[in-house]
């Protein structure tokens, strides 16, 4: 049966003891199918909290008013098809929030950018927007393999092909050559530098 299938980039079906659920960040309300929002578990195999951290603890684990169950809220951006399957796009904390409330994931945008072969490494991270007083928008930063000379032509390349496939509202502003795209400890894009970095 289905049970034995995997589809690509699906992380699966959930197990029988655990139920998952996609739900609006903002509302609470539970997603229909390939709608896309925070992944929650919740189910009888759950972890009763953080030892001794109220605050984290309740921050993950709340109690959903609709069916009153405890969820565990993963941090995580996805969606559920018809199947069953379980898909994370990204994490929450990624996502770039536009000054009109429309969201962008960066995930979207470097799959992109990454498919160039002169493309070493590659982050989208939210910048303020200078001409209003809410909202990011999205700016790539792109470190290229280092026998790359002409990085300027390279970048309005890759700005039109965004400007062609993405749409409109998800696509970069800009496309910024980076010597090297700082990395954190377990060896990730260190996107938080590079959004403090460029804040101003």
């Amino acid at each position: 049966g289905i049970n034995n299938v995997c589809k690509t980039g699906s992380v699966g079906i959930p197990s029988l003891t655990i139920t998952a659920g996609v739900f609006d960040e903002e509302t609470g309300k539970e997603l229909g199918y390939n709608e896309i929002g925070e992944v929650c578990i919740t189910g009888s195999s759950l972890m009763k909290g953080y030892y001794k951290r109220k605050e984290e603890t309740e921050n993950v684990l709340r109690k959903h008013e609709e069916d009153g169950k405890v969820w565990l809220h993963t941090g995580d951006l996805g969606y559920i098809d018809e199947d069953g399957f379980l898909f994370i796009i990204g994490r929450i904390k990624r996502m770039i929030t536009r000054f009109d409330g429309h969201k962008v994931f960066p995930v979207n945008i470097e799959s992109l950018v990454a498919r160039h072969k002169e493309v070493k490494n590659c982050s989208a991270v939210g910048v303020a927007d200078m001409d209003r007083t809410q909202g990011h928008y999205p700016v790539v930063f792109v470190e290229f393999i280092n026998d790359i000379d002409d990085k300027t032509d390279l970048c309005k390349k890759i700005f039109k092909e965004c400007n062609a496939l993405l749409e409109e509202r998800g696509r970069p502003v800009a496309i910024v050559p980076i010597d090297k795209i700082p990395l954190t400890g377990s060896g990730k894009n260190d996107f938080r530098t590079l959004e403090k970095e460029n804040e101003t």
